[in-house]
């Protein structure tokens, strides 16, 4: 009759954002069930995308991993945080700041998210059917996906093997700090992030303000066509210039 009983929680999404919620919920002696819309966890993607851990995030994952060394294992040091402007039709650049002591450290997202998953009760999770999913259609009829104004190109370049082709040495031309900086670009209608993950890796996003595009499937990532990539290397001239 005295006992306490456990509070209760269903955490909607299991991205490292949910995942996180629910190993801080179970430290706090929480009751946790994790819905998460894909239909099974990430196993090793190649591509993907790359994440910026500060010290905090590297201590609080550290405390719910049971070998915190594997986070240090997994993910490479970043030092500076250089934020920088360009004008195309001028192709000029300039730094608008710049911090030496930036004492970050970039994951892989599948990296990440497969150490904080491993680490969970595997009865915390219930995988579900996409975010256009029967289960959002019969709980939540009226609510709808709404346009951000912007979409995003990401991915995960693996160059190891290729270190020495005109491609890697152009890019590290242009970013000579790749391995140990964190590059936030800024262009006209758009801005792109480029660091460098373990493993001879390149996280990349460009952000391109555009109209809203037709959805496709269960999804609202859309797969690549050669058409998209012209697109992309025509966009890609005008914003950047050279």
């Amino acid at each position: 009759m005295g006992e306490k009983k456990k509070a209760k929680a269903v955490i909607v999404g299991g991205s490292t954002a949910g995942v996180s919620c629910a190993h801080a919920l179970i430290s706090a002696g929480w009751d946790v069930v994790v819905l998460e819309k894909s239909s099974q966890p990430p196993r090793g993607s190649p591509t993907g995308a790359g994440l910026a851990l500060d010290r905090q995030a590297i201590n609080i994952i550290d405390s719910w991993l049971p070998q915190p060394q594997l986070l240090q294992q997994t993910t490479l040091p970043l030092t500076i945080d250089q934020n920088q402007t360009a004008d195309g039709e001028k192709e000029a650049s300039r730094i608008l700041t710049r911090d030496e002591d930036f004492n970050f450290r970039a994951a892989h997202w599948a990296d990440l998210h497969g150490l904080l998953y491993n680490a969970l009760p595997a009865e915390v999770f219930l995988w579900a059917d996409g975010c256009l999913s029967q289960i959002r259609k019969t709980f939540l009829p009226d609510l709808k996906l709404r346009y951000s104004g912007y979409c995003a190109w990401r991915g995960v370049l693996d160059f190891s093997g290729n270190e020495d082709s005109e491609t890697i040495r152009s890019i590290q031309r242009v970013y000579p700090d790749l391995g140990k900086c964190l590059y936030f670009d800024l262009r006209t209608g758009s801005h792109a992030v480029l660091y460098e993950l373990l493993s001879k890796r390149l996280n990349w996003i460009w952000y391109v303000h555009q109209p809203e595009p037709g959805q496709k499937g269960n999804s609202v990532t859309m797969k690549v066509s050669s058409d998209m990539v012209e697109n992309m290397y025509r966009e890609a001239e005008k914003i950047w210039g050279s």
